[in-house]
């Protein structure tokens, strides 16, 4: 790949792939041939992206065998989105793999927290940006808008993250001082994914975490 390094498809943490208006690229993590931790990041113009996701969805593909699920039963599963989060509801549905078992999916709006109050008015920033995340038998996927810059309103794009269930060697929920969750998942190389979440989700969490701990084998019916 670009820089001259090169990644056995097993070694291969996480993929991230970002779109916003044209500006897109494509983010691998993970180890490289000589077996250190490395990042590689290409860049561009989205009216070429259908060059960039045969990468994507051959390394997909590899992840375990495939499944047999409904697309259509599946993809169903987030019509409860509809109403407040359509954006989100047909960025879900893309994401999953054909075949694959959506076990679970937490939906996040943006989540801010208060910096101030004056005259009656509670100034807040934001903390996270929007986002998706779902948990299939094969992958867990976090699909957000991208995070704000100051004073700029950046919502006509998205950036989905797919990492090998394989790949995931422990999850931890921690709370925030501000009250908030934050989801740590831990992946090879000391390479850390962090999550945040409202507290309303404790639940969901909860569960999200059940089913990454449970063995792939004991997931079938967890749906």
């Amino acid at each position: 790949l670009a820089g001259g390094t090169v990644y056995p498809q097993a070694a291969i943490n996480l993929m991230e792939i970002g779109c916003i208006l044209l500006s897109s690229w494509f983010k691998i993590v993970g180890m490289d041939a000589n077996g250190r931790h490395a990042v590689t990041t290409i860049k561009f113009n989205t009216v070429t992206d259908y060059l960039m996701a045969p990468l994507l969805d051959r390394w997909r593909s590899a992840q375990g065998r495939a499944g047999a699920a409904s697309p259509t039963r599946e993809r169903a599963k987030f019509d409860h989105l509809c109403r407040e989060h359509y954006k989100f509801m047909n960025i879900a549905r893309r994401v999953i793999w054909p075949g694959d078992c959506v076990l679970a999916s937490i939906m996040q709006p943006e989540l801010r927290t208060p910096v101030v109050e004056l005259f009656g008015h509670v100034y807040s920033r934001s903390k996270a940006p929007a986002h998706i995340v779902v948990l299939t038998d094969r992958e867990l996927i976090v699909a957000a808008e991208e995070r704000r810059a100051r004073w700029v309103d950046n919502k006509y794009g998205s950036i989905a993250t797919y990492i090998p269930r394989a790949k995931i060697c422990g999850v931890a929920v921690s709370e925030t001082a501000d009250g908030c969750l934050t989801l740590a998942v831990d992946l090879p190389g000391n390479e850390q994914l962090l999550i945040d979440f409202a507290a309303a989700h404790q639940e969901e969490v909860q569960r999200l975490m059940d089913l990454l701990e449970c063995p792939q084998g004991e997931l079938e019916g967890a749906a």
